[in-house]
């Protein structure tokens, strides 16, 4: 949480700065510009065991993201040297798209590039969602067993809808992302069936 509130004071700072100032020099290459549309992701609900325990739920992640390489060469060797500064090890590259530089961001990590992601519009942290499990045994039955699929309509939520205007390059145009359809995260589900007695079936499978 605190990582996220500290990413969205930055970002909503950087999108006020490039509202005003650079948007103007992009409305001046206008016929240059195109609309892209994306889909966000919705955050899968959690599923429970009849007594309340979580068999399986979602965390998000933060990943640091490359989402186009800078134009001018100058721009993009001191990019690229302070990513190396800070990251100790940073392959450069060439092309890219959506390119991730370190996944997991930790808050004292992304309080160390947080100067770059704020001067960089290149460089995006996007948030992303990890499907954990109570044991690897549950993980492999629960695909095995379908129970992920049984109650998957009410658990997957359904995914929003933005979109933005990027230039030639691919580069997003700052202050043109707007949300067109919200994310509904999915509902929990509360299975009839205990843990335990899950376990022993998980067995009695693992046996055959």
């Amino acid at each position: 949480m605190v990582l996220f509130s500290v990413w969205f004071l930055a970002a909503v700072a950087a999108l006020y700065y490039y509202s005003v100032h650079a948007g103007r020099e992009y409305v001046k290459h206008g016929d240059n510009l195109a609309l892209r549309k994306g889909v966000i992701t919705a955050p899968r609900g959690t599923l429970f065991d009849k007594n309340g325990l979580k068999l399986a739920w979602t965390e998000s992640r933060y990943d640091l993201v490359l989402s186009s390489i800078p134009k001018y060469p100058l721009r993009k060797k001191h990019l690229f040297d302070s990513l190396h500064k800070v990251l100790g090890v940073f392959e450069p590259v060439e092309q890219v798209d959506c390119f991730v530089i370190t996944e997991n961001l930790s808050p004292d990590l992304y309080k160390q590039l947080e100067s770059l992601i704020f001067t960089y519009q290149e460089l995006n942290v996007r948030l992303r969602y990890e499907r954990l499990f109570v044991t690897r045994e549950f993980q492999d039955y629960s695909i095995l067993s379908g129970l992920e699929q049984e109650y998957d309509g009410t658990l997957k939520g359904v995914a929003g809808e933005y979109v933005v205007m990027v230039d030639s390059l691919g580069n997003l145009v700052p202050g043109t992302w707007k949300l067109e359809k919200p994310v509904v995260a999915g509902e929990d589900v509360v299975i009839e069936e205990s843990y335990a007695a899950i376990k022993e079936r998980i067995g009695g499978y693992q046996q055959k």
